[in-house]
């Protein structure tokens, strides 16, 4: 159902493989967050939680920034395949952006209306290393209204990251064995760490 209780009075530590670390303050129900703790590109991040005599760990890197170029949005039509929604209100959104060459690269994108989530994507450079990149993010039950606020968040992330969202896109289909998707968290079946860049862009939609 993905309604997991939220934790009260964990013990959450966040350290960097610069010798840096922090104990994180609960500031509301299962939200822990440090006053002076940011992340580095090019570091490592390693998150100790412990829950009453429960310990989980993780670990997540933050690879280099990879600029946010442009976000596109413009009105089309749903096409026309066996079960296609019947929806007047479709926009295709559309984000750009300059991938490195000679490097691994793996992004999310993360979309906001309204300030509500509302879905995330995943790709690999491993079909487009050192291109120019135009991505359309594919969602065509997606209804903006005029006046909607639409916000789009690039993340850079690590592998480990990238594998949990592509193996959980694969657990959505008809399975006959159901599974959880891959965590990179030791301790838990289910669940992510994820260190990343952030670069977000905003587009309101027009009457």
């Amino acid at each position: 159902s993905n309604d997991f209780p939220k934790v009260r009075n964990a013990i959450v530590e966040i350290s960097d493989n610069h010798g840096n670390s922090d104990i994180l303050i609960e500031s509301s129900e299962g939200i822990y967050y440090s006053p002076s703790f940011g992340g580095v590109e090019g570091r490592t991040y390693s998150l100790i939680v412990q829950i009453d005599d429960e310990t989980l760990e993780s670990v997540s890197s933050i690879p280099n920034h990879v600029s946010f170029d442009s976000l596109i949005v413009t009105k089309a039509a749903v096409p026309n395949f066996p079960g296609a929604p019947d929806n007047e209100l479709y926009y295709e959104v559309k984000v750009k952006y300059k991938d490195p060459a000679n490097v691994v690269n793996y992004y999310r994108f993360v979309e906001i209306v309204n300030n509500e989530f509302t879905n995330s994507y995943v790709y690999d450079d491993r079909l487009n290393n050192g291109e120019d990149v135009t991505i359309n993010l594919f969602d065509f039950t997606r209804e903006l209204l005029p006046g909607d606020v639409l916000q789009i968040e690039m993340q850079c992330v690590d592998e480990f990251v990238y594998e949990y969202f592509n193996s959980f896109d694969n657990t959505q289909g008809n399975s006959a064995t159901p599974a959880n998707p891959y965590t990179n968290i030791v301790g838990s079946e289910l669940g992510y760490f994820n260190a990343h860049t952030s670069e977000v862009k905003e587009i309101i939609i027009p009457q």
